[in-house]
């Protein structure tokens, strides 16, 4: 009962840290086994022209790979769902791109809207 205080503290500070992640800067992760086998971006709030690709292995040695493409937001996922069911391990990579060319040129292009649609005023 004494170190029951302590416990909680610690369980809700260990919570705390893991929910934490993709708020204060970009978070991206891939994972295997958890239910699902994912590879995701993201940072709340803050959305960018982000890419995730995702490669799974198979135990039995067989390959998939999915893409969610460029997407502008805050996140951005490719989940397998209920993949990592099965007994034995999966393996996944995931490669996690920003593309800052194609958000800078979005970013001109709405200026230049913007610059235009002050001009027939």
């Amino acid at each position: 009962m004494k170190y029951l205080g302590k416990i909680a503290g610690l369980s809700l500070l260990a919570i705390t840290i893991n929910c934490h992640s993709g708020i204060n800067k970009t978070t991206v992760h891939s994972r295997a086994n958890c239910l699902n086998n994912e590879s995701i971006t993201w940072w709340l709030g803050h959305p960018y022209l982000w890419r995730v690709v995702s490669v799974h292995k198979s135990p039995w040695g067989s390959m998939h790979e999915d893409s969610a493409g460029y997407d502008y937001n805050d996140r951005v996922a490719v989940v397998h769902w209920l993949e990592g069911l099965v007994s034995d391990p999966w393996q996944v990579w995931g490669y996690h791109i920003a593309n800052i060319s194609r958000l800078i040129q979005r970013m001109l292009l709405i200026v230049n809207l913007l610059k235009d649609g002050k001009n027939e005023n």
